[in-house]
């Protein structure tokens, strides 16, 4: 789709820090993280919303949702869990009209070096991830 920031990253027109792809997806880490794993996950075709990818039946959601778990366990916050949110419409804070699976986790990650990983601090988490217990994703 013409004008899509999303069309123009999964087709590599616009560059991202990718960190997996799928013959259909494309994982990237989020320019504004909001969480030491924040990672978005798109089809490189394009629907609009949620609805849209449902309705198609072609198992893309499938892959998406296989894609951010993939993602998880490269990222070392499988085990511990991890948060796939879908923000659909505006009212639910839909950035950009293109779908896309928002996967995050507040745990540091244990030790492993990482130049691409931003350093969020706790206190910029909010209140979901300071009073979680576990690590989500």
């Amino acid at each position: 789709m013409p004008d899509c920031l999303f069309c123009s990253i999964a087709s590599g027109e616009i560059p991202a820090k990718t960190v997996r792809e799928s013959p259909r997806a494309v994982a990237f880490r989020d320019i504004n993280p909001q969480a030491p794993t924040h990672v978005l996950v798109i089809p490189r075709e394009h629907y609009p919303d949620l609805a849209a990818i449902a309705a198609a039946g072609d198992g893309v959601l499938e892959e998406l949702a296989t894609l951010a778990h993939q993602v998880a366990v490269d990222e070392g916050v499988a085990d511990g869990g991890y948060r796939v949110v879908f923000n659909t419409g505006p009212d639910a804070g839909q950035t950009v009209h293109h779908v896309y699976a928002t996967c995050s986790a507040a745990a540091a990650w244990s030790g492993r070096p990482d130049e691409d990983r931003p350093s969020v601090p706790a206190d910029t988490m909010g209140g979901a991830w300071q009073n979680s217990a576990s690590r989500r994703c």
